[in-house]
């Protein structure tokens, strides 16, 4: 638990030096992934849309440093 920052900033190394071949193309792997801390107080549905909203912020991030956008 005292080291989750440091666990998540290795999941993502790892998951960023990781590639699969598909029809003879390489292609980098990426996982979207959020977390949120309970607190005393705080009900479960919170700390969840917590998580949620920290998830679709490294979303984001992830699609800014591969250059994706959004085609809407």
């Amino acid at each position: 638990y005292d080291q989750r920052d440091e666990l998540l900033a290795k999941f993502d190394k790892s998951i960023a030096e990781k590639h699969f071949s598909m029809q003879d193309e390489n292609i980098k792997l990426s996982v979207a992934r959020g977390m949120s801390v309970w607190r005393k107080g705080v009900d479960y549905p919170t700390v969840f849309q917590e998580a949620d909203e920290s998830m679709y912020a490294h979303k984001t991030d992830i699609k800014k440093k591969l250059g994706i956008t959004d085609k809407r």
